[in-house]
């Protein structure tokens, strides 16, 4: 009996990793403390797509106060079963008062009780008109079946016709007029890992760094911080494609980790810090050069030791997922080799 048994916690362990989180969440998220608190009713329509990036809309609400409908872009880090979900830009905005809009970036974790699933965390916010940070709080969401607003398309699956706004629903829509409120409490002094957070919003192309492919005969030298210290190898990976995309974040808790990552002895991010907003990399790979070897560098050892930082890699439609650490000793490598299929 021990062969069905492993069969059936292999199927438990396939169906456990390969959660979908597309589909309505509502819930609410509370902005403030204390007597400055407002809860306002917030649902995401979410797709998920093949590899694990999401996007959708997101519908907040309060009264006959505010209503407003944001895109959003996201990222479920599956293994850790934690998502971030942002909101790029607004599309709806009503408001009984001249009110500041604000775009929301959601950490959130998901579990599973019963047949009930939760998506919840925390979120941060920054003003779209200047940039500043915004209101912060919590945010509780749990999978529904119906929107209390207009299903969007990529959920609608081939059935015909769209499904309404819920009655009571319109009572929040209101002439268009401001955004999403700011709460008259004063606004919290910024620590440098906060204004840091705020910058690389404003930037997010910053850390995209394309870079051309090398030429095979030109030798780069090695830098003294990778011969001083032990690199590890992590993983060695073969592709087939040219074209090779990877992103760090930071693996957990945001603790000031920086780091710097080479790629064949070249500086491609320079001292940044690691957080849940990734850092990008595009390499093209050729015959002539097929080896790219990636070196990340930590250049402190934040709050928490090591820097530890979630690497997806993504290449010949393919997906791989590593977690990497680094401290002062020791530096974490990763080896990507084109080998052109053969036809």
């Amino acid at each position: 009996m021990r062969y069905p048994v492993l069969f059936l916690l292999t199927l438990f362990s396939i169906a456990a990793t390969a959660q979908d989180l597309t589909g309505i969440w509502r819930g609410n998220f509370v902005q403030g403390a204390g007597l400055f608190s407002q809860q306002y009713k917030y649902e995401v329509q979410i797709k998920q797509n093949h590899n694990k990036a999401l996007s959708g809309v997101t519908y907040s609400y309060l009264t006959t106060v505010f209503y407003g409908k944001a895109a959003c872009q996201g990222i479920f880090m599956d293994k850790a079963r934690n998502v971030v979900l942002k909101e790029t830009k607004m599309l709806e905005l009503r408001a009984s008062d001249n009110s500041t809009a604000n775009i929301m970036t959601c950490y959130l974790t998901y579990r599973k009780e019963g047949a009930t699933e939760y998506l919840e965390g925390t979120y941060s916010s920054v003003s779209v008109k200047d940039g500043m940070m915004g209101t912060n709080g919590k945010v509780y969401l749990k999978k529904v079946k119906e929107s209390d607003f207009q299903t969007e398309d990529f959920l609608l699956d081939g059935v015909k016709g769209k499904k309404g706004i819920k009655p009571g629903a319109e009572s929040a829509l209101l002439p268009h007029s401001g955004a999403r409120r700011l709460l008259p409490s004063p606004k919290p002094k910024l620590s440098p890992a906060d204004s840091l957070r705020i910058g690389k919003r404003d930037d997010n192309d910053a850390d995209l760094m394309p870079e051309a492919p090398p030429e095979a005969s030109k030798t780069v030298p090695v830098p003294p911080v990778l011969s001083a210290r032990k690199n590890k190898l992590v993983k060695t990976i073969i592709t087939h494609s040219p074209d090779i995309k990877i992103q760090l974040y930071d693996n957990g808790e945001i603790d000031n980790d920086t780091v710097t990552v080479y790629h064949n002895n070249k500086v491609v991010v320079d001292r940044k810090k690691l957080t849940y907003d990734p850092l990008t990399v595009n390499v093209t790979a050729s015959e002539a050069d097929p080896v790219h070897e990636f070196v990340m560098v930590a250049e402190n050892l934040g709050t928490i030791p090591p820097n530890s930082a979630y690497m997806v890699i993504f290449s010949g439609g393919k997906r791989y997922e590593l977690s990497v650490a680094a401290d002062l000793k020791e530096n974490a490598k990763i080896v990507i080799e084109y080998r052109k299929e053969e036809k």
